[in-house]
């Protein structure tokens, strides 16, 4: 896209002799329903990565805590079959 403004400036006014090396677009003005798009799907997408970590964080919680029990069972496992030997 910048390219192709790039070559629009340069092609406008190569007839005056100028020609542009860099251009900064500093002020974008859009329609209100645009802007309300653009902010929604963003906040969508901050949503679901948020979403998706805290589903990630569930699941190695829940992995956790079942290693733990998994562990405290075997070693009461292991003390009753030291008792029984």
């Amino acid at each position: 896209m910048a390219t192709t403004m790039m070559n629009t400036l340069n092609h406008k006014f190569a007839s005056y002799g100028v020609t542009f090396d860099s251009c900064n677009v500093t002020n974008v003005i859009v329609n209100q329903q645009l802007e309300y798009a653009l902010s929604e799907k963003t906040k969508i997408k901050f949503a679901y990565k948020n979403h998706l970590k805290d589903q990630e964080n569930k699941k190695l919680t829940l992995e956790n805590e079942e290693a733990q029990k998994l562990t405290d069972l075997q070693r009461v496992n292991e003390r009753k079959m030291y008792e029984l030997s």
